[in-house]
């Protein structure tokens, strides 16, 4: 112990001090460039699990993830050029702007027409770069972080180092508005050190402020003067490097020694020309949107029966749409720039889509994706002719009323617009209004971002659809999900190429300023080739600039690049797309990957404009590795080596025993059973063989919801068979779910069909349908079905209620003799079938970590812009286990964990009022920003919201009774309002429009609750809590200090649902599921029935995992299915008394006011990160339970051992006291555990009686 103490002291020690700037470095290509670097190696992973499982040991917060710790230590290639001291010299002559030149010229009398110059080596003799110390400013500017701010700085602070010792670099906070108030930190070693590789600007903080004044711009003079800089590098976008062109020209007029050098950062891409190939942040923002549109199209083949509208942020211009659209192939993508070359209206745009619909729809598919670029509508002529117009008339009337946002009426719209520009506002949908008349962003503009471009076209092309349909000319079905990926992608940790990329700008404005150019934008050239032979130059600012309409005059700003339509990559697109407007899958390339060969991939757009030849690829080349990673193994299945099934004691159930066993005649009472190896069987009991004689013929049903990892229990099946079936053994899939086995559709699935679906996401295998097997008519449609295919066994891939249905459907073939064996697997996100038994179910590790790398990166983006409060709902059903999981790994300020909030009895007002009293806590240190994690199903804790559900579910099946079909949200409104309580009534009449009808939607097939997945919850709690803040501003409560009118409370809200649950599976949940596709396959085939197949010792090797069976009864208790007493399997509720509840609630308070987020960044597939589940539930709670089992049972067997028939009789008379004082003991531990579980203490989701059936039916009556 002592020893690995003193290993992590000296790693953390050796990782916080500064090292000598590397005089070379590795080439990027190198698949471990950054573990073997001159700043030496990184600590063990050992070390840092062992410290992190300290800290949670402690209830100390983390300070960062193992990834964070991990690229601490990576070390970008350096160009060439850069390793040296450098010069300037003039690569071009004189050069011009873009357009407007009389006003750039005029504007920039110094810098106009100043030549683009390259840094070459510097000879010794060259005074003008002498290496004495420098005093240098750096600001992160722009109202939108990019990763790779943070190595900007990191690569100026080490040309510093290296070239000008002694120097001193200041970091201004908060933007240039920290220039301003002269408000900087200065800038050390270990500072850097600990920002090198990652995401945001939290570093010194980042703000859209400008210097634009003449009283501002004489302060910035003064600032300058007195703190004697010799250099300012601004790290920013178009605004933000235009406002650097001007104080570079003042500096220049005042005579300041100062020099002002700027570098691109954009991460929708439109920073950028001939002499700029690439912002930074575009490479990693796009890829993570790539994996993000690529989960959510795998999630659409697989329910098959949605639309998807998926809006990627870019208002100004298209190129994250058309990467992302190059790397995933969506049925239809709509970029900006075409729309508006093509002088598109909505009304076209909308019959654009609404003919895609319909084709595919005649070709029996009723799903696809349509991407859709953020700035899509603000292109449309009507559109930008409507805002162009509001922009003028809200900047007038800014001039005339400081509260201008206020009372605006359509009297005054109709009389400030013109007759076309009013028409297209009256064509939008109120809150696309309500949208464009709120207050505008930092440069005066309309913010369109509010503007749901995908909202508006989903619900304009529903409404033709339907008049479609009316007209005849339409038969399909029309569902559509609405998603915006924006925030999620600004601070994501830099990709490979973005932190090289970065660093390597950050050397080159240092250069920039060693040699004296200023007024000029750091760049680098040749980015496709290796970056040692990246060239850095200093493009002249004025030759960028461009006439922009602002506030209602021209100012000069930077260009915005558009997507080129004569350019390489939208020539490709329009190569392509016609082949994907009918396609039946999609792309999915992954999440970034910092190991391994695909580590270092380049934008698919960059590659095309420099020439290269990008072959459109049948597979994402990480689904291609991922396809090349056969997963590991427990070790009793590597081989040939013959396998049994032995027989452990007989469990209870979950709870009300009498009632299950009424319910389960002939299944309750199983043992439990384990899968040995044949020569072990012995030593445990005796062994029941496997089936060899008659080849198995197995089926596999996907039921419930998509599930990361569900494709290798498919597989790990398939493979069972062809080793262990015997000849002729097959494996049956059944098409669309639950429908498939009731219509009998099968497909039988060799090696051949299954390999393509090794590891990947999603169930589009065979697809699902809802998890309902309830009636009669199912239980004689799945025998028929059974029987007909001579079924050996059938495997339900699911969750809870799957196989609760699982166990029932086997005890119904059980009864009526149907040789067909019924075994459940564990397949679910929400981490709600979970027990003693089930150590973990497939699919929750890897939504774990897609989901807490998103909250991190918005967390990240919270702490840099400083200035929004996230409000993030997360999927996860009526649990909360997802919520709490990532409030463990990402350290938000506040996390709801529902069954939490159920034990204190907190009403929505209580929730209210700790929200407002966090961000009036915060706001008093100047804090006005936050992250506030909300489960799915917290409305269903809140007392008197639960009971609103269920009357609404009352009142809606008492509609449905009485023939009332109208689907007119208000005629439903109306008719449900009076068969409410009083109070019921009431509270559904106070809430907003868009809750009210989210909570009458049609009821869940699979459970009869309401669609949890549609509640926004998170917009309602934002909403209550501003109402709230104003109500205490009005009443002089507030503790904070508010700015009129705006109360400083900026929620900006997300759902975390579909980007996670068909993604790529984790490593852990695809050797799980695969390991469970072979345990179900071993239970069909030693004639087991109505079991679950599970895995134990989760947190050792793969090698070292248990297989077992556990009995479907053990699981379950009594409940209601529509007013009908069943035996069901009850989704596990967080324990407020587990381990990973405990961890959470010893640091939470500190959380609230300290900013301590942590970024798990993306999913590692391969390299040391990639091994062993997510640091969460499973390592919290069963780290030591494969080592203690382990011991149980070699003590035993010692025990077994010495009690022989010659043993002595003291050694007898012993062991029986030992022994029989042990089995009462846990007796008593069993009989206390079943009465806890029978009559819980303050859990409405628990409410759990022992009663028979008779008794059940006494009181559904």
């Amino acid at each position: 112990l002592a020893q690995r103490r003193a290993l992590i002291a000296v790693s953390t020690l050796a990782s916080v001090m500064p090292d000598p700037f590397p005089v070379a470095s590795p080439p990027l290509s190198e698949a471990k460039r950054h573990r073997t670097s001159t700043r030496g190696a990184s600590p063990p992973l050992e070390a840092m699990s062992i410290s992190r499982a300290a800290r949670m040991a402690g209830n100390e917060p983390q300070q960062m993830s193992a990834l964070e710790a991990e690229r601490r230590h990576y070390r970008p290639c350096v160009p060439a050029v850069l390793r040296v001291r450098v010069r300037a010299e003039p690569a071009q002559g004189r050069t011009t702007c873009v357009s407007h030149e009389d006003l750039i010229a005029s504007a920039f009398p110094t810098l106009y027409g100043s030549p683009v110059v390259s840094l070459v080596p510097a000879d010794e003799t060259d005074t003008s770069v002498a290496p004495r110390p420098l005093r240098v400013g750096c600001v992160l500017s722009g109202g939108t972080p990019a990763a790779g701010g943070h190595n900007c700085i990191c690569g100026l602070f080490d040309h510093l180092e290296a070239f000008h010792p002694g120097s001193t670099l200041l970091g201004f906070r908060g933007g240039l508005r920290g220039v301003l108030r002269n408000s900087f930190t200065k800038l050390e070693a270990a500072t850097v050190e600990r920002h090198r590789n990652s995401g945001g600007f939290f570093m010194i903080g980042s703000g859209g402020d400008l210097i634009e004044t003449e009283e501002e711009l004489a302060l910035a003079v003064r600032i300058a003067r007195n703190n004697s800089l010799d250099g300012l590098v601004i790290i920013g976008g178009s605004a933000s490097n235009a406002n650097a062109c001007l104080l570079a020209e003042r500096f220049a007029a005042e005579g300041l020694a100062a020099r002002v050098v700027g570098v691109p950062k954009s991460v929708d891409g439109h920073l950028k020309s001939e002499q700029v190939e690439l912002p930074v942040g575009f490479d990693s923002a796009s890829k993570l949107y790539s994996e993000l549109v690529g989960n959510v199209m795998t999630d659409c083949t697989s329910s098959r029966k949605y639309y998807h509208f998926v809006r990627l942020m870019g208002r100004d211009a298209s190129h994250l749409a058309l990467e992302v659209a190059l790397r995933t192939r969506p049925n239809l993508v709509l970029l900006g720039e075409e729309a508006a070359q093509q002088s598109r209206t909505i009304a076209g745009l909308v019959g654009e889509v609404a003919d895609l619909v319909a084709e595919r729809a005649a070709a029996g598919m009723e799903y696809g994706v349509v991407l859709v670029s953020e700035g899509l509508v603000d292109f449309l002529p009507e559109v930008r002719n409507l805002l162009r117009e509001l922009d003028g008339a809200l900047a007038e009337r800014d001039a005339q009323d400081s509260n201008s946002y206020e009372g605006l009426s359509d009297d005054w719209l109709s009389s400030a617009l013109s007759p076309p520009a009013f028409a297209a506002f009256s064509l939008l949908p109120e809150g696309s209004q309500t949208a464009l008349l709120e207050e505008r962003d930092a440069h005066g503009r309309v913010q369109v971002a509010k503007l749901e471009s995908e909202r508006l076209l989903g619900e304009l092309v529903e409404l033709e659809l339907e008049r479609r349909a009316a007209a005849g000319s339409y038969q399909g079905r029309f569902s559509v999900q609405h998603h915006f990926f924006g925030f999620e992608g600004r601070c994501p940790p830099p990709s490979n190429f973005d932190a090289t990329y970065s660093h390597a700008l950050g050397l080159a404005a240092g250069g920039l300023v060693s040699a004296g150019a200023s007024g000029v934008l750091a760049t680098l050239r040749g980015l496709t080739g290796p970056p040692e032979e990246w060239a850095p130059r200093g493009v002249p600012l004025t030759s960028l600039l461009a006439a922009e309409r602002r506030r209602g005059r021209d100012v000069p700003l930077i260009h915005k690049a558009a997507v080129d339509l004569e350019g390489a990559p939208f020539r490709t697109l329009v190569s392509q797309r016609g082949g994907w407007r009918l396609a039946r899958s999609f792309a999915s390339p992954g999440p970034v990957q910092f190991d391994g060969p695909l580590a270092d991939e380049i934008s698919v757009c960059l590659r095309l404009e420099r020439g290269e030849e990008v072959p459109e690829a049948a597979v994402a080349p990480l689904a291609a590795a991922r396809l090349a990673a056969p997963p590991s193994l427990p070790s009793l299945l590597e081989g040939d080596a013959a396998l049994a099934v032995v027989a452990g004691a007989v469990p209870h159930a979950a709870a009300d025993e009498l009632f299950v066993a009424q319910q389960l005649p002939t299944t309750a009472g199983q043992p439990r059973l384990e899968i040995v190896s044949g020569r072990l069987a012995f030593r445990h009991a005796t062994p029941l063989p496997l089936l060899g004689e008659a080849p198995l013929v197995i089926g596999v049903v996907f039921c419930g919801r998509q599930c990361p990892g569900a494709h290798n229990v498919a597989v790990g099946l398939t493979h069972f068979l062809q080793r262990r079936g015997g000849e002729g053994a097959k494996l049956l899939g059944f098409l669309d779910g639950t429908r498939g086995l009731f219509g009998g559709r099968a497909v039988e699935l060799g090696a051949d069909e299954v390999a393509p679906y090794l590891n990947g996401g999603g169930m589009d295998l065979l697809g699902r349908s809802a998890d309902v097997i309830r009636t009669a008519e199912h239980y004689e449609l799945a025998e028929a079905t059974c029987r007909r295919c001579g079924l050996s066994g059938l495997v339900l891939v699911g969750g809870p209620v799957s196989n609760s249905d699982t166990a029932l459907l086997a005890e119904h073939f059980k009864q009526r003799g149907v040789p067909t064996r019924v075994i459940g697997v564990p397949a679910t996100i929400d981490g709600d079938l979970y027990c003693n038994s089930i150590e973990a179910s497939i699919g929750f590790d890897t939504a774990t970590r897609v989901y807490a790398s998103l909250v991190g990166n918005l967390a990240t983006d919270a702490a840099s812009a400083r200035k929004h409060w996230y409000f993030i709902r997360m999927m996860g059903r009526t649990p909360s286990h997802l919520t709490l999981a990532c409030a463990n790994l990402t350290q938000p300020n506040i996390a709801l964990v529902g069954e939490e909030l159920e034990a204190r009895r907190m009403t929505l007002c209580d929730i209210v009022g700790e929200l407002a009293d966090a961000v009036e806590a915060r706001a008093s240190e100047g804090k006005h920003f936050g992250v506030v994690l909300i489960p799915e199903g917290l409305i269903e804790y809140v007392p008197q919201v639960n009971a609103l559900l269920s009357e609404i579910s009352a009142a809606l099946k008492y509609r449905q009774r009485m023939g009332d079909t109208s689907t007119d949200r208000y005629k439903v409104y109306t008719a449900i309002l009076p068969l409410l309580t009083p109070p019921s009534a009431a509270l559904l009449a106070s809430l907003p429009p868009y809750i009210r009808r989210q909570l009458m939607l049609e009821r869940q097939a699979s459970d009869d609750k309401a669609q949890l997945s549609q509640i926004e919850t998170e917009r309602l709690l934002a909403e209550l809590v501003r109402v709230e803040l104003r109500k205490r501003r009005a009443a002089a409560t507030a503790t904070a200090e508010w700015a009129a009118p705006d109360a400083r409370f900026a929620p900006v809200c997300f759902y975390l649902g579909y980007q996670a649950r068909s993604s790529m599976p984790s490593t852990f949940d695809a050797n799980l599921g695969y390991a469970l596709g072979h345990a179900a396959g071993a239970l069909v085939g030693a004639g087991a029935t109505a079991y679950m197949a599970s895995a134990h010792c989760l947190t050792s090797p793969p090698s070292e995992w248990r297989l077992c069976g556990v009995p479907l009864f053990s699981l379950m208790s009594a409940d209601r299915r529509a007013g009908v007493a069943v035996a069901v399997i009850r989704p596990a509720q967080v324990s407020l008394a587990s381990p990973t509840f405990r961890r959470w609630s010893a640091v939470r308070e500190r959380l609230v006011m300290a900013d301590l987020y942590c970024n798990p960044g993306p999913m590692q597939l391969s390299g040391p990160l990639a091994a062993g589940p997510s640091p969460g539930r499973v390592q919290a709670e069963h780290a030591e339970r494969g080592r203690d089992v382990a011991e149980a049972q070699a003590i035993c067997r010692e025990v077994s051992a010495a009690c022989w028939p010659g043993c002595s009789g003291d050694v007898l008379r012993t062991a029986l006291a030992s022994l029989r004082a042990l089995r009462e003991h846990l007796d008593v531990l069993e009989e206390r555990d079943q009465a806890a579980m029978t009559n819980p203490v303050g859990s409405s989701h628990r409410r759990i009686t022992q009663v028979t059936h008779e008794q059940m039916l006494r009181r559904d009556n």
